[in-house]
């Protein structure tokens, strides 16, 4: 019996069956919850193995290049690049020169030529060709780990 039973005068009340449900619910969707950060953190670290195994990105790093990928003429202020992660301005600057340094010129940065203050970071051809060699892994990994 899922209810508590009380006599409250000469009326009886039912007392429990929302919390029980409530409780049920938080219980439910909780597991939910953390079945899908696992799994969310199962597919990033297997990303980040198989990126770093066949071009030497991390994850982070595959995402500048896609971001770049995608915009008009394969370019983006730094300042709107670091909306797309969780990363702080210098936290991305450090990586931005990582990327220069370590990937040999897979990117470029540049001055803006209206705001000195403004960075622009560029896509590469060669970027562009480990971005294309690095997708195919990613695919892969994801369909493994998704399907």
């Amino acid at each position: 019996f899922l209810a508590t039973c009380v006599t409250q005068g000469s009326r009886l009340k039912y007392l429990g069956i929302e919390e029980w449900v409530v409780k049920r619910m938080e219980k439910e969707r909780m597991g939910q919850w953390l079945a899908f950060t696992n799994q969310h953190q199962a597919i990033e670290a297997r990303l980040e193995q198989a990126l770093k195994a066949e071009s030497n990105l991390s994850l982070n790093e595959y995402y500048v290049l896609y971001y770049l990928e995608k915009t008009p003429n394969h370019s983006m202020r730094l300042n709107d690049l670091i909306a797309h992660f969780d990363l702080s301005q210098s936290a991305m600057s450090r990586m931005i020169m990582r990327m220069e340094d370590k990937l040999c010129g897979v990117i470029e940065r540049h001055s803006c030529q209206n705001d000195k203050r403004g960075i622009y970071i560029d896509l590469t051809q060669l970027g562009e060709k480990k971005l294309q060699r690095s997708k195919v892994v990613f695919e892969k990994v994801l369909e493994e780990m998704m399907d």
